[in-house]
């Protein structure tokens, strides 16, 4: 443990590293997520404008 606590050990390098991976790889999720619902609610509203202009007789 106390390789971790020494912040200019290989040990603590290759944590914060990992640490700062994983930082990394959320955000890029997060962004892929937010243009993902950006398409869902983009392909819903074209949906629901076809449904409206749709006449059943």
């Amino acid at each position: 443990m106390d390789a971790y606590r020494n912040t200019s050990s290989a040990g603590y390098k290759r944590f914060a590293a990992k640490v700062l991976d994983i930082k990394t790889k959320i955000e890029q999720l997060q962004a892929e997520l937010t243009d993902a619902r950006a398409n869902v609610n983009s392909l819903r509203k074209t949906l629901e404008d076809y449904v409206q202009k749709m006449n059943v007789d």
